[in-house]
């Protein structure tokens, strides 16, 4: 028997693909199908690595935790590094599940956990796809978190761009393409936050979902309570502290000159030693 996933894609493919082709437009849509299958030819190991029935999303978190190792594209077993708490992973399953978006975007995929979430969501709803963006997948980490998403059966849900976020969110905007849902998890810095916030605001719809991590991280905090002053969005409430939720309710109709003020928080990171989080 197939593994559940492989399943529900397979059950669901024509709805899953019209629902992306809503959002998506097919000059894109092509590009991503390419890159698939240049991952599929170019690495063996990727190509070998058939999910197991009884293998998901939260299965393979679980073994990544209790193994503290991951395979990479190169068969190599690496250390499994989380990025992301066990209660932020359900949180954002929680989110993606409750919106059922038709076409997702993260910033950031590193060993995969959040995209593990994300996807397990979206397969078990069966609403769309998610596209990841990480230049630095294959460079820094090995292709491990394309080789966890595969080992979950979630790979047919899952779009990958190798490409640094700045470049790529302007060519989704310019495109056309639409997002139902978002989660900015990349470079922490202001200006990258801000710069991916303002490029994926562009092309979130109305009632759309977008999500920050390490929103305890002075410049994310920051850059937060700018958008919170000065965009029409509504915080919404989540038990993780390190998480901020944001609903978009309306699209942006500032006038040239509007400007409200907002708080930066008197931290300084200028150094990886004594950090200081904000509360």
């Amino acid at each position: 028997m197939k593994n559940k996933n492989l399943q529900r894609y397979a059950h669901n493919r024509a709805s899953v693909e019209e629902h992306l082709a809503s959002r998506l437009p097919k000059a894109l849509r092509k590009q991503f199908v390419s890159t698939k299958s240049k991952l599929w030819w170019r690495y063996p190991v990727y190509r070998r690595a058939k999910p197991v029935t009884d293998v998901d999303g939260n299965a393979v978190t679980r073994l990544l935790d209790e193994d503290g190792t991951q395979t990479n594209l190169f068969g190599e077993k690496v250390p499994a590094t989380r990025f992301m708490t066990p209660g932020e992973q359900q949180e954002l399953y929680r989110l993606v599940a409750e919106h059922r978006p038709k076409f997702s975007v993260e910033v950031g995929l590193a060993a995969g956990y959040s995209t593990l979430s994300m996807l397990q969501a979206i397969a078990d709803k069966k609403c769309g796809k998610l596209l990841s963006i990480d230049p630095f997948q294959i460079s820094d980490f090995k292709g491990a978190g394309l080789m966890n998403v595969r080992r979950a059966g979630l790979d047919d849900f899952h779009l990958w761009w190798e490409r640094m976020s700045h470049y790529s969110l302007p060519i989704l905007a310019e495109s056309g393409a639409k997002v139902d849902f978002a989660l900015i998890d990349g470079n922490h810095l202001f200006d990258y936050t801000l710069t991916e916030f303002y490029y994926l605001d562009r092309i979130l719809k109305r009632e759309g979902c977008m999500v920050f991590h390490d929103y305890r991280y002075p410049a994310v905090r920051a850059c937060l309570n700018f958008i919170e002053a000065n965009f029409p969005y509504k915080v919404m409430p989540t038990a993780e502290p390190n998480i901020r939720v944001l609903i978009k309710e309306n699209y942006d109709q500032r006038p040239w000159y509007y400007f409200k003020p907002f708080n930066v928080p008197q931290i300084a990171w200028t150094a990886l030693e004594n950090r200081e989080m904000c509360e």
